[in-house]
């Protein structure tokens, strides 16, 4: 019932959090940057919740993915404000999401690299919370030097 509950709680913050974002993007002016926007947020939303979810996540991770959600949501009405600075933000965690992306495409995720990616990721959504919506708090000390200090195991598990 426990991990029912969780994840009901999940797919109901994922619905929330897909709504939110297609109610502020009808209000958008429709530019280009905007559609890109969007679809980075979109995009998020299924990084956070996979499809296949209930199959690689464990139940103490349900809670973090409500969360992790939930600061999507407050970066959403705070880009609304300022782009700017929402872009500025962003940028702090490109390097971030693309040594992970690069990594994950081109290695087989099992064992300790597996593992140590995992972490990555989950210190990379951390960072993000600490970035966009620093009121939810993170549930590990998490900076840019300990995202290159977590790449650097990482780059030489992959070497």
């Amino acid at each position: 019932r426990e991990i029912f509950a969780a994840v009901l709680l999940v797919l109901q913050e994922r619905r929330t959090t897909l709504d939110a974002i297609a109610r502020l993007s009808g209000k958008g002016t429709g530019t280009a940057r905007d559609t890109a926007r969007f679809d980075e947020f979109r995009r998020q939303v299924t990084q956070i919740v996979p499809a296949d979810f209930l199959q690689k996540t464990l139940p103490p991770r349900l809670a973090a993915m409500c969360r992790y959600l939930k600061a999507l949501r407050i970066r959403l009405e705070r880009a609304q404000v300022s782009p700017s600075k929402d872009a500025l933000k962003a940028q702090q965690v490109a390097i971030h999401e693309e040594r992970y992306a690069r990594a994950a495409s081109s290695q087989d995720l099992s064992g300790t690299l597996g593992e140590r990616l995992r972490e990555y990721q989950e210190m990379i959504e951390e960072f993000k919370v600490s970035l966009f919506a620093q009121e939810l708090g993170t549930a590990l000390p998490v900076s840019a030097k300990r995202l290159d200090k977590k790449w650097q195991e990482v780059d030489q598990l992959c070497s």
